[in-house]
């Protein structure tokens, strides 16, 4: 898989390097910049397959998630939970999105403790 991030330099020392570092160390090539273009890339099937970040502002993904999720990708935080305006204190700005529910699947198995993730079908607050 091609996977984007803005920078190697955006994930914090200890827990989100080595959750990001174990991912990359699988897909078949890390690339970095592009910012929201990549989301674009991965929702339209061209040259993303995944883009993981972290340190986003809500303000930086929110109006990313239906694209992304209506081209029938995934888009969650990192342990599989739906972004939403309420979600953000908990996500910490960590986001991951997939071209296909598999490899979001397997992206936030890496990412996060496998008893957390579940689907990625958005699941909004009522």
């Amino acid at each position: 898989a091609m996977m984007y991030a803005t920078t190697p330099h955006m994930f914090g020392v200890g827990l989100e390097t080595e959750r990001f570092e174990a991912l990359r160390r699988q897909v078949k090539r890390p690339l970095y910049g592009c910012d929201c273009y990549a989301y674009g890339l991965c929702a339209s099937g061209f040259g993303a397959d995944l883009v993981v970040e972290a340190d986003l502002g809500i303000y930086d993904y929110m109006a990313l998630v239906p694209v992304v999720i209506n081209a029938g990708g995934c888009m969650s935080d990192w342990r599989g939970q739906p972004l939403t305006l309420q979600s953000h204190e908990v996500s910490k700005g960590r986001v991951v999105a997939a071209a296909t529910p598999e490899l979001w699947e397997a992206a936030v198995k890496v990412l996060s403790t496998p008893s957390r993730w579940k689907s990625c079908e958005p699941s909004w607050p009522s």
